[in-house]
């Protein structure tokens, strides 16, 4: 059997990784989603803690699936460019139709009707999170390109002076950022990409709903922003974390493969 990483990710990890955190994403926007949107119209619980509390998990779940999902999709590619990390991609755009639609018939299915006011904003967030995703396929694209165009050169002078040609090591990590490590570089920019999209979510939301009327209010508002940033500093971290991780784990052999009898 081929000792390649898609094989490792297929046997090993990939199902047992990635399946749980799609479940519980699944059971975020089907269930817990639609019963906050119940919630947050009845008066008895408007104001309530349990509301908050279900804007952290759901906000958790978004994050979940966006580093799980993005970080095997820039892993794949830097071991083998745009090869093979399509899936992770089409996964991920899987999540964003699951969400947005699936939140769309559970408030059918709630209230017994649907407006023109929530088929707009299904729609207007479901371009959003696709522009989203597109950004981050074009970002890790561009990294990478000039990461290879880098490492030619490189190269290039190690011949010239007679030294060894290996591969630059990109993990462990050397420093909280190294702008020349492509692993590091991409999960920054899709960070700050993740912050953004969510203060345009958060922009066009506030102005949906109207200006703030308080000070209170006004308060509220700039710790929602304040979240909305420290949100990409979260996903920075969690993807080198699971960057490193499949790092590891693509070092590992297979135990069918570790069984094999060695050629003489």
């Amino acid at each position: 059997m081929p000792d390649t990483f898609e094989n490792r990710l297929k046997k090993r990890y990939w199902l047992w990784m990635t399946l749980p955190c799609f479940c519980l994403y699944a059971f975020t926007v089907l269930f817990l989603a639609p019963l906050y949107a119940q919630l947050s119209n009845n008066i008895l619980y408007m104001d309530s803690w349990l509301m908050y509390l279900f804007e952290i998990v759901i906000s958790l779940a978004d994050i979940l699936a966006f580093v799980v999902a993005f970080s095997f999709f820039i892993y794949t590619v830097y071991r083998y460019r745009m090869r093979g990390a399509a899936v992770f991609f089409l996964t991920y755009f899987g999540l964003l139709a699951l969400r947005r639609v699936g939140s769309l018939l559970m408030e059918i299915l709630f209230s017994h009707s649907v407006g023109a006011d929530d088929i707009w904003s299904v729609s207007v967030y479901f371009v959003l999170d696709m522009l989203t995703a597109a950004i981050v396929i074009w970002i890790v694209a561009h990294t990478f390109k000039k990461y290879t165009r880098y490492e030619a050169e490189r190269k290039k002078l190690l011949r010239l002076k007679g030294d060894s040609q290996s591969d630059e090591v990109l993990y462990p990590y050397t420093r909280v950022y190294d702008r020349k490590n492509p692993l590091q570089a991409c999960a920054l920019r899709v960070g700050i990409l993740l912050s953004l999209s969510k203060i345009v979510s958060r922009l066009i939301f506030d102005v949906y709903l109207g200006l703030p009327t308080g000070v209170i209010q006004v308060l509220i508002m700039i710790i929602y922003y304040l979240s909305d940033i420290l949100i990409g500093v979260v996903t920075y971290a969690a993807m080198l974390w699971t960057l490193g991780f499949l790092h590891k784990m693509a070092q590992k052999k297979l135990p069918s493969e570790e069984e094999q009898p060695t050629e003489a």
